[in-house]
């Protein structure tokens, strides 16, 4: 047979027979835009709440992945065609769209198990490798089951002794489930650490700092990257880092306490962005 167009051609002893419409199946066409799509998120120990690595993952959940690329709910990627380019977008194309849509309308079958592409080496913890400076929230915070959401601040403490410029910052929650998203502040002042823990409990309330300038920040599904090669954001000596978390419920007590790993430049880049 030969494809085109979305036909199938079938011939016998040389006499077109009949033809049919394409209809994908897993490892012939699905498996690779969910392993190059979904799975980096979709697997043990990432964010994802279940998994995605094989047929039968992928199918148990079939027609939830088919409604939530349809509304572009997943992979999730907020920015609009048509206003410009953005390097490493999660943007599915509409033929990827249709060919999953296909897929799950048509049953979902496997396909040949020899046809199953190779699965992407992903890293296992630290996403971009070993950080330059590993720090963790001193003490964990407990979200309660139920209730209004949370934002919270929390400081740690790199202790530099020098001025380093930051070139990326990964996240690694411990609760996945209930941490949102993070915005990053730097402080300088103390301020910070002298409202830490005030009501009895880890961080403290308030949505930023009085003088405190954003660095960066995270939110949930996001997968750390790099700044741009000749891009750093200084971490002047002795300050703090400020955390602001916001907490969702999930229905059963959590306790978080966040981990983040700090990677350095080796040297000042040529586009630094100081704190003033």
């Amino acid at each position: 047979f030969q494809a085109e167009d979305g036909i199938r051609d079938y011939k016998v002893t040389g006499v077109q027979t009949c033809a049919l419409p394409i209809l994908p199946t897993f490892t012939q066409d699905v498996a690779k835009l969910i392993f190059q799509n979904c799975t980096s998120c979709h697997r043990t120990g990432e964010v994802a709440p279940f998994p995605l690595t094989n047929y039968a993952e992928v199918r148990k959940k079939g027609a939830t992945i088919k409604d939530v690329v349809a509304d572009r709910f997943m992979p999730p990627w907020h920015p609009e065609p048509g206003y410009g380019s953005f390097r490493n977008s999660l943007r599915l194309s509409d033929a990827a769209i249709a060919t999953i849509t296909k897929w799950v309308d048509g049953g979902m079958p496997e396909g040949p198990k020899e046809a199953l592409p190779a699965m992407p080496k992903f890293p296992e913890g630290w996403q971009l490798g070993t950080p330059d400076l590993i720090l963790q929230v001193e003490k964990g915070y407990e979200v309660p089951p139920s209730g209004r959401d949370i934002y919270r601040n929390f400081v740690v403490k790199p202790n530099t002794t020098e001025d380093k410029w930051i070139s990326a910052i990964e996240v690694r929650p411990s609760a996945r489930a209930v941490l949102h998203h993070i915005v990053f502040f730097l402080d300088e002042t103390g301020e910070a650490r002298k409202q830490d823990g005030k009501d009895g409990k880890p961080g403290y309330n308030g949505m930023r700092l009085a003088r405190g300038q954003m660095i960066d920040s995270w939110a949930v599904g996001g997968m750390p990257q790099p700044y741009p090669e000749e891009l750093g954001v200084k971490l002047p000596k002795g300050a703090d880092l400020v955390l602001q978390s916001h907490f969702h419920m999930s229905g059963k007590k959590e306790v978080e306490q966040t981990t983040i790993g700090l990677y350095f430049t080796k040297q000042q880049p040529k586009i630094g962005r100081a704190h003033v």
